[in-house]
């Protein structure tokens, strides 16, 4: 694939086992369509607009927002009011489902129980409500008919994304294209070890018409390779967290030298 500026997803709202589950899902985003300098403007402007209605809250780790929800839909809610006066954002979120899962085969969630029918249920009306562009590991790591089941739910509208179901693993990619139990998958160069192994898992993912999303960790550093890997491979997007951090915003900075780099050739 030729070098393309990935789109922009960036963390809006924290939770999950990030922020004790004072929300559900571990990641809520602002998917930001266009070249990096419209993107991450538009991104801004979203987070700005988000800080203003959550004022005092607190920035976590992510560098989203952790403000405490009580329903699953609040955060939904709010963030399409925030992109509503903006082309080409929508919403992505990470459920991060292995820490709702409660061992017997069934998922909790604002202290409700899920069978996995249940909650893919419940996600196929978030996706009715809310202008959801991707949903980052719905069910836990080894639910591969969960997933499969909310892909025939779903159709074509959304990805579903696999992260803690691939882990940047070609081996698991491929077990996983077999299945049919994702539609793209996150690509962590760190999560597999090297830069070799990760091309391979964005080759098995590509040929199986997966999109990949690359990726950024918890516990970040300032380094910005994730941003020339993201582009040199032409990723659907990158992942590399809020606008509150300075280790996050780096990221979308490089992307912006690079987008002017490749304007000068």
């Amino acid at each position: 694939t030729n070098p393309a500026p990935p789109r922009l997803y960036v963390n809006m709202i924290n939770g999950g086992v990030h922020t004790d589950f004072k929300n559900p899902f571990q990641e809520y985003m602002v998917v930001c369509e266009g070249g990096p300098h419209a993107a991450l403007a538009a991104a801004h402007e979203c987070f700005a607009a988000l800080g203003d209605v959550l004022p005092r809250t607190p920035i976590g780790d992510g560098g989203g927002y952790v403000p405490v929800f009580n329903t699953l839909d609040e955060p939904f809610a709010l963030l399409s009011r925030v992109l509503e006066c903006h082309e080409g954002v929508s919403i992505a979120f990470d459920a991060a489902a292995n820490g709702l899962a409660d061992g017997a085969g069934n998922y909790r969630l604002l202290g409700e129980t899920y069978t996995p029918a249940e909650l893919t249920q419940e996600y196929v009306r978030l996706v009715a409500m809310y202008p959801v562009h991707s949903i980052e590991d719905p069910f836990a790591e080894d639910a591969d008919d969960d997933f499969a089941a909310l892909i025939a739910a779903l159709g074509q509208r959304v990805l579903v994304v696999g992260d803690d179901l691939t882990v940047t693993n070609p081996a698991r990619i491929e077990r996983c294209v077999e299945g049919k139990v994702a539609t793209a998958a996150l690509i962590k160069p760190n999560q597999i070890g090297t830069i070799k192994e990760s091309i391979r898992a964005v080759q098995i993912a590509r040929a199986a018409g997966w999109k990949v999303i690359c990726s950024h960790r918890s516990g970040e550093t300032d380094d910005t390779f994730i941003a020339d890997f993201a582009y040199g491979i032409g990723a659907h997007g990158i992942k590399a967290g809020g606008l509150g951090k300075h280790e996050r915003f780096g990221k979308y900075e490089r992307l912006l030298v690079i987008e002017e780099e490749a304007a000068a050739k």
